[in-house]
């Protein structure tokens, strides 16, 4: 199956190498915590029971962050505090993108003919060729965790938890 990603047709393969395989369930699950702690931050923030507050979570990463800047806002009134959770929003932010080339890009390789040998591996997204670059996974990976540990960090010294 060939799909043309821009200018450049490529074949649609499940043959990645272990490492990549690898790294992109580390970058799945880190982003998946990430999540997490997005997602009890404005719980704690405005003390709601679980319950109350499963019923009106529903909502993407960005809209998350407004809400969570919004809540803390109201409750807190520091700026100091507000600058520094701001910084981590706005990296929550850059790495979501950076996630979602990961995880909703076109995945893909060219052969040097139908049935032949790999010659090269593309990863796409919003029409540009991210490329299947390791380092550059294994960065994203390790941004990832650092930021839900910054995260957590903040809503354990700023956030009494209920």
């Amino acid at each position: 199956m060939t799909e043309t990603a821009g200018v450049i047709p490529i074949i649609l393969t499940d043959i990645w190498d272990d490492d990549v395989k690898g790294i992109v369930g580390e970058i799945t699950i880190a982003f998946a915590q990430l999540e997490h702690a997005l997602w009890v931050l404005p719980k704690r923030i405005k003390k709601l029971s679980m319950s109350d507050w499963a019923a009106i979570a529903g909502v993407g990463i960005p809209k998350r962050c407004m809400q969570i800047r919004r809540a803390f806002a109201l409750k807190h009134m520091n700026q100091q505090k507000e600058a520094e959770l701001d910084r981590l929003l706005r990296d929550v932010l850059r790495i979501n993108e950076m996630r979602n080339s990961v995880i909703h890009g076109r995945w893909g390789c060219k052969k040097s003919e139908p049935g032949g040998l790999i010659i090269s591996t593309h990863r796409f997204w919003k029409g540009e060729d991210k490329g299947v670059i390791l380092d550059e996974l294994r960065l994203l990976r390790d941004e990832t965790r650092g930021l839900r540990d910054r995260l957590l960090d903040f809503s354990r010294r700023n956030i009494s938890r209920n």
